[in-house]
């Protein structure tokens, strides 16, 4: 089940509760855009990290991730404590997908922006984009045809070494004149074999993150609170 189809459900129960009870939920919903925008950054503020992180965490590795609500599903239809609650339900979804691919990071809320901004049909949005970051600083995982890649690096370049003295010292202290030929023809092409494959080669790796859900989208939020 989606996260905006289990805040519908949670809705429903609630107000099932109230009919039952003979009671309507009388708080007030929010009617400007101001105070959805004011609600929205202070629960934000709430989960980023410290300005003293900030500094230490400044070159780590980093996602972008972005969520956006139609103003006209909101407002007017939600109040303050819904509100707040679909908001760190965003943040924790955020950095459940990160975690998704990123698994070995402890991924915290490093920065954020918020803004009205119109989308392609004309409507208002309130969108959201926050900058995550990896408190460890792990490197990047890769991907390849959805499977996860390591990378393994074997230094060869002393692997034939000892085989390569040892059979020249037999060379040596052989009287077997044919023998020796053929060592020499052995000797030879283990020491080709061995520059050849330690020269550097490119490497080709495609990377492709494992499929995920979409990127974070609310724009579909408002159809849990219109009548």
């Amino acid at each position: 089940m989606s996260l905006i189809a289990q805040v519908k459900s949670e809705q429903n129960k609630r107000l099932n509760i109230a009919e039952k009870a003979g009671t309507v939920d009388e708080r007030p919903m929010i009617v400007q855009s101001s105070q959805l925008v004011s609600i929205l950054r202070s629960i934000v503020d709430e989960n980023i990290v410290d300005k003293k992180d900030k500094k230490a965490f400044k070159d780590f590795r980093t996602r972008l991730k972005d969520a956006r609500w139609r103003l006209a599903g909101v407002l007017s239809h939600v109040h303050s404590d819904l509100w707040k609650e679909q908001i760190q339900i965003t943040l924790d979804s955020m950095r459940r997908h990160i975690n998704n691919t990123q698994p070995n990071g402890e991924w915290k809320l490093f920065d954020y922006e918020v803004d009205i901004q119109p989308g392609l049909r004309g409507d208002d949005y309130i969108v959201l984009a926050a900058l995550w970051v990896d408190s460890l600083n792990e490197k990047d995982l890769r991907y390849a045809n959805g499977m996860p890649v390591t990378d393994v690096n074997v230094d060869i370049s002393h692997s034939n070494k000892e085989l390569i003295e040892a059979l020249t010292s037999k060379q040596d202290s052989s009287n077997d004149d044919e023998l020796k030929q053929l060592m020499k023809q052995f000797i030879a092409a283990v020491a080709s074999r061995e520059i050849g494959e330690s020269a550097p080669k490119e490497e080709v790796v495609i990377e492709a993150e494992t499929p995920e859900e979409p990127a974070e989208d609310a724009s579909d939020f408002d159809d849990g609170f219109e009548d």
